[in-house]
């Protein structure tokens, strides 16, 4: 027994997509369509369904053929972060490993190690590249910080400067007038 309408989550799930994907492809026509509201829930008729599978289907047709080969890859990234992180050189792991695999099934694998050798070294370059430019950014916030700590310390010692100037006059040479005669003063 089918139903006749699907909410955004089941569809989801049916498509093997997620629920953001589902909504991103909700558009006002489809919505006009093939969408109905209960409240403050979504259904989706199957006429619906059927169209959203067919959209996602052909959107995915090139991918299914390369899941195998993202999910391998999705698991080198992951070594190589866990390499990292424990400190271990993953350029001798990973070498091993395509060595041993090329060796057993030379044909078959070739393909996948290239894919994913050229998509780990993609990977590897982006994360270079970003880093350097935070590490140029650091180096610009330190720059600039020093040049504003020089700054500051500066004119911390003009003000010193000033200050012992003022002070340094002495009391005996200004002229104390007397009391009545600073109260009654011409101005």
């Amino acid at each position: 027994m089918t139903k006749e309408n699907y909410t955004i989550r089941e569809v989801a799930e049916i498509l093997n997509i997620s629920k953001q994907a589902v909504q991103q492809k909700l558009t006002k026509d489809f919505r006009k369509n093939y969408v109905t509201k209960k409240g403050n829930r979504l259904f989706i008729s199957n006429a619906g369904l059927i169209m959203l599978r067919a959209q996602s289907t052909s959107n995915r047709q090139g991918l299914a053929e390369n899941n195998k080969e993202l999910v391998e890859n999705r698991q080198a990234i992951d070594k190589y972060i866990e390499y990292e992180s424990n400190g271990i050189d993953h350029r001798t792991v990973e070498f091993k490993t395509i060595n041993d695999d090329s060796t057993t099934d030379k044909q078959s694998t070739s393909s996948s190690d290239n894919f994913l050798v050229d998509s780990e070294k993609e990977f590897l370059r982006d994360l270079v590249h970003k880093l350097q430019e935070e590490k140029s950014d650091l180096y610009k916030l330190l720059d600039q910080q020093q040049q504003l700590q020089l700054k500051t310390q500066n004119e911390l010692e003009q003000l010193r400067n000033q200050q012992s100037i003022e002070t340094s006059v002495e009391p005996s040479e200004v002229k104390k007038q007397p009391f009545w005669k600073r109260l009654f003063q011409k101005k």
